[in-house]
């Protein structure tokens, strides 16, 4: 399996296969990512393939050293300009809350977790703030460190650092709240 740089390598050559083969790894992954940001698939689908139709078009002069970083940035960049976007603005206000689900069928969580606690765990992860969700899913899901986190999304590291820091409080808190209600009625 090739790395990442001689696919964009691959990629500035103009073969095609190169894009299809980093569409293949990043797609799904990213289209979650998004999905945080923009809170519709349909749409995270959209910002996703835009990200990879763009990076087509300017295969010519990318100088991309971190292909992952640079793609979660790409997608991150293009899921805010679309909510900035009069039309972003407009579709997320018509949009309907998703269903459990459809949450549940599209959440990563459900393919390795329990399903009960799965779903209580992306209840969770969603009600906290948009940057602080972005923050906990960069690092827990995608698995980047704090720097690069902090340069995805233009803040320092000391940020990012206390994003973590709340979103593992809150995150324990809500699942020891729910532990104490399951046992109470598990016992009743």
């Amino acid at each position: 399996m090739e790395v990442d740089e001689q696919l964009i390598e691959r990629l500035k050559n103009g073969e095609p296969s190169a894009l299809d083969e980093l569409f293949n790894r990043y797609y799904r992954r990213l289209v979650i990512f998004a999905r945080t940001i923009v809170r519709d698939t349909s749409i995270a689908e959209e910002v996703v393939a835009d990200v990879f139709i763009q990076i087509w078009f300017n295969r010519n002069q990318l100088s991309i050293k971190n292909v992952r970083p640079y793609f979660f940035r790409s997608t991150y960049n293009r899921a805010i300009n679309f909510i900035k976007s009069s039309d972003g603005r407009r579709t997320l206000l018509q949009q309907e809350l998703p269903t459990d689900e459809k949450i549940k069928n599209e959440s990563f969580f459900y393919q390795t977790q329990n399903e009960d606690s799965a779903e209580y765990i992306h209840q969770i992860i969603s009600s906290m703030p948009t940057r602080r969700r972005l923050v906990f899913t960069l690092a827990r899901w995608e698995g980047f460190s704090y720097d690069e986190i902090a340069n995805m999304l233009s803040i320092s590291s000391g940020t990012v650092q206390q994003h973590m820091v709340l979103a593992m409080q809150y995150v324990t808190k809500q699942l020891s709240k729910h532990l104490v209600t399951h046992r109470k009625t598990k016992n009743v």
